[in-house]
């Protein structure tokens, strides 16, 4: 097998696999090192030709931002403009009223301006101040659909 001054090396695999790289070749060789080939076998498609029917043409700039405008249904908006509003009229009426009781703390800024440590103290005074139009409070379910509805606004059409 091999000459007295070269140390003999065991073989730890006995199959070896090449892969054609060429595209006008489609086939696998895999290899016996002991014997020559052991079995040819075609290749499956290749990635460009599997990608190409995953992925849809490049959009432009304006159909991205029609894609983004369309991504709520009209109910959804329709939602958070009245979260959006209700919140606004809550934290200009609380404002008011802070303006003339000491123990009530004003919070500055809109909706859309507020840092997260604002928004987080007044929407939880928002959530356990907040009334029906009759005075009646809210049920768990419109409480949680009012809050989603703002984090709707926040994160999706804000960016926060």
């Amino acid at each position: 097998m091999s000459s007295e001054s070269e140390p003999e090396i065991p073989l730890t695999q006995t199959t070896y696999c090449v892969i054609s790289e060429d595209i006008n070749e489609d086939f696998v060789l895999n290899l016996d090192l002991k014997g020559g080939i052991r079995k040819i076998k075609r290749r499956k498609k290749t990635k460009e030709k599997a990608e190409s029917k995953r992925f849809a043409a490049p959009k432009t700039d304006e159909e991205v931002n029609i894609f983004a405008s369309d991504r709520f249904s009209g109910s959804t908006r329709a939602k958070c403009k009245w979260a959006v509003n209700l919140f606004e009229v809550w934290l200009n009426e609380r404002n008011s009223k802070a303006d003339f009781k000491s123990e009530i703390c004003v919070i500055s800024g809109d909706l859309v301006n507020m840092d997260n440590a604002t928004l987080s103290y007044s929407l939880s005074c928002f959530v356990t101040e907040v009334r029906k139009c009759n005075g009646e409070e809210y049920c768990g379910n419109s409480l949680y659909g009012l809050t989603q509805s703002l984090k709707v606004f926040a994160v999706f059409l804000m960016g926060k």
